[in-house]
């Protein structure tokens, strides 16, 4: 009997994606879902100052975990000084940090320059909500499916960084999934920056993912590969879990058949 739990990163994917806003519509009605969204925003009405945001975990991890830059939380302070330097400054540690999520994340917030009056914006607050759902989604699939979660990230956010290799190579999630569909080691990681410019470069032209049609054979390229070191390792894809919540399921033949009409 086939379950939903062995399905391969690929066909996990082509399922996210079918299913669209559906998806996370539903996903975002979820009781949990609202308890951890009146939770942040009721930290963030205490908070009055920039250091009053980096003081309360609840209120900085509700904002940090909408904006893509949650990883960021163990070094609080490290956080704090990134976001508050001088992006004009190209020696700031903004810029040395050389994170596209930091500086959108800065650039966003304005707590250099206005203080937390950003998060004291309904507008911004509605925008920020829906971010943290949308976040919180990806998560959700990534517990079950990593590779589908960074695949959809790659389709949405490569665009934006192919004017330069650093770009990417600046970004954890670009970089594994470009690294990972050429075929680079991970050994890769701890080679001069300049070193792993070259690799990429020599093998693939970026501007190519300025093409819709090239991400996307791109991105199946990557979740080929994916596909087959969860064979080789014995291992199903995970994607049970996120799969079962969009329809239903509970990994028995009536969840596969479920998914079976949705590409009929």
């Amino acid at each position: 009997m086939t379950t939903t739990s062995s399905l391969p990163p690929s066909l996990a994917y082509r399922i996210a994606e079918k299913q669209g806003d559906k998806g996370f519509a539903s996903f975002s009605k979820r009781n949990d879902v609202q308890r951890d969204v009146d939770r942040g925003l009721a930290a963030l009405e205490r908070v009055t100052n920039v250091d009053e945001l980096f003081k309360n975990y609840r209120a900085l991890e509700f904002v940090t975990s909408a904006l893509g830059i949650s990883s960021r939380l163990a070094n609080p302070g490290l956080l704090k000084r990134a976001l508050l330097s001088d992006p004009a400054d190209n020696k700031s540690l903004i810029n040395q940090l050389n994170s596209p999520s930091l500086k959108n994340a800065q650039a966003t917030l304005k707590l250099r320059d206005t203080g937390v009056a950003t998060l004291k914006s309904e507008a911004f607050l509605e925008e920020l909500v829906d971010s943290f759902k949308r976040t919180k989604y990806e998560q959700n699939i990534s517990q079950d499916n990593p590779e589908v979660t960074k695949a959809r990230y790659f389709k949405n956010n490569v665009k934006n960084a192919t004017d330069t290799i650093f770009k990417i190579l600046g970004d954890q999630v670009l970089r594994d999934v470009v690294t990972s569909t050429l075929g680079l080691p991970l050994e890769i990681a701890i080679q001069p920056v300049d070193t792993q410019a070259r690799a990429v470069t020599t093998r693939i032209d970026i501007t190519r993912f300025n093409d819709p049609a090239f991400v996307d054979k791109f991105i199946q390229r990557y979740l080929n590969t994916a596909d087959q070191k969860k064979q080789q390792s014995g291992g199903g894809a995970g994607s049970g879990g996120y799969v079962l919540s969009l329809f239903g399921g509970n990994g028995a033949s009536g969840g596969t058949g479920n998914i079976i009409s949705l590409f009929a």
